[in-house]
């Protein structure tokens, strides 16, 4: 019974990465195409937290125990698809998803992410960034065979991680540019 339960679970993890990839307007490029730049420019479009939640500081003391917590949400924690699958383990967009997303993810190594506001990444973390975004009644998403704008594949995470465990990994995403002893 084990093995059929594990062999189910691997097949419904198949299932959620294949829907997540079809279903989130991500543009896969074939593997004969060099690997996409990491997003290291400030002005993808990403939208702005509202004020209220963009002014906001982590209100999680930063200590060693907030910061594992928030690098095993970011690493393998969070589901469907945890952080590193695209922004990569070391934080540089490179993850095995992220490589071939157009837009690429953000590049947390990048130095402009040292003044993003806490609240802007809590934001984005929770609500998605430019996901599917509908204006008047379509889809602002860049479609196969066009160069217009298209939505970035970053999720929504509000539904699969609470509001602690977002600045957790708030926190971790800030050891990009820690010094590390």
């Amino acid at each position: 019974m084990s093995e059929f339960r594990h062999a189910f679970s691997a097949t419904v993890a198949a299932v959620a990465v294949v829907a997540a990839l079809a279903g989130c307007a991500r543009t896969l490029e074939s593997a004969d195409t060099a690997l996409l730049e990491p997003a290291c420019n400030p002005d993808r479009g990403t939208p702005q937290a509202p004020a209220e939640i963009r002014s906001l500081d982590n209100p999680l003391a930063i200590t060693a125990d907030t910061v594992a917590s928030g690098r095993e949400l970011y690493e393998e924690a969070t589901r469907p698809v945890a952080c590193a699958d695209c922004h990569g383990v070391d934080g540089d967009g490179q993850g095995p998803l992220g490589r071939h997303l157009d837009p690429a993810p953000s590049d947390f190594t990048c130095d402009f992410y040292r003044d993003v506001p806490d609240g802007q990444l809590f934001w984005i973390t929770q609500e998605g960034s430019n996901f599917m975004h509908v204006e008047a009644g379509h889809a602002d998403v860049k479609r196969p065979g066009r160069r217009d704008r298209r939505a970035t594949a970053m999720r929504p995470h509000r539904y699969h991680l609470s509001e602690t465990e977002t600045w957790q990994v708030v926190a971790y995403l800030r050891t990009f540019h820690a010094e590390i002893d």
